[in-house]
């Protein structure tokens, strides 16, 4: 069952879901991966839908788990980028990281 709030849960990825359930079951970050399949664009999506969500905002979280899990996060972004054939940051990640920002998410 997808965790309340998230606008467009039911047009997540299934692969997306786990991934967002176990998020939410605090998994320990080093054994998260993103699902075989996932482009680039759907994950970023998923990331800033889950900053945006109400349910993260209202039960985020530790700041502990949070710190790793957008670290995390990030490199993954990372890794996908560079695997594309972006040149520089993509202005998508750069996107995350403001959002990131604005929310107080460290």
């Amino acid at each position: 069952m997808t965790p309340v709030g998230l606008r467009n849960a039911t047009e997540m990825k299934p692969s997306l879901s786990v991934l967002l359930r176990r998020f939410y079951a605090l998994t320990v970050v080093n054994t998260l991966d993103i699902p075989v399949g996932v482009s680039f664009q759907d994950f970023n999506y998923f990331l800033v839908e889950l900053l945006e969500d109400p349910h993260f905002r209202e039960y985020a979280p530790s700041t502990q788990y949070q710190q790793q899990f957008w670290k995390w996060a990030i490199q993954q972004l990372e890794e996908m980028a560079r695997d594309t054939t972006h040149e520089g940051p993509s202005p998508m990640l750069l996107n995350i990281r403001v959002l990131m920002a604005r929310l107080g998410v460290r």
